[in-house]
């Protein structure tokens, strides 16, 4: 109801350009909402159920062997600090880490290792 009561509002008010913009930004606004509940709900149920078992313990425990009543993450953020690492490793060029090299330095003339003196006048 109240999306089309500030629809005729502004309709009346602004025109039907700015009538049209008031109800598309106005149900924009709706889904945003209508799509926060159960977020917000999985979010708070996560937090409330899960700030018992999250502890040094948690983190630090491996899952072997592991049951409903204990287990960790260790294996996790282990695994992830090695697929990381590796993607690093992988997607830097091999000359990324060494310093710059001035022998490939380009001169007023625009050639590599060129200079102004050995130009013919």
């Amino acid at each position: 109801m109240w999306v089309v009561g500030a629809t005729a509002v502004s309709w009346v008010r602004e025109g039907e350009r700015w009538g049209r913009n008031t109800l598309v930004t106005l149900l924009i606004y709706l889904s945003f909402a209508v799509v926060m509940v159960p977020l917000v709900s999985l979010v708070w149920m996560v937090l409330s159920g899960g700030s018992a078992r999250f502890g040094y313990d948690f983190l630090t425990t491996n899952m072997r062997g592991a049951d409903a009543s204990n287990g960790g993450f260790y294996h996790g953020i282990v695994g992830t600090l090695q697929i990381t690492g590796i993607a690093t490793l992988i997607s830097g060029a091999p000359g990324d880490c060494s310093p710059p090299s001035s022998s490939w330095s380009t001169t007023a003339a625009g050639s590599p290792g060129s200079s102004p003196s050995s130009s013919t006048s």
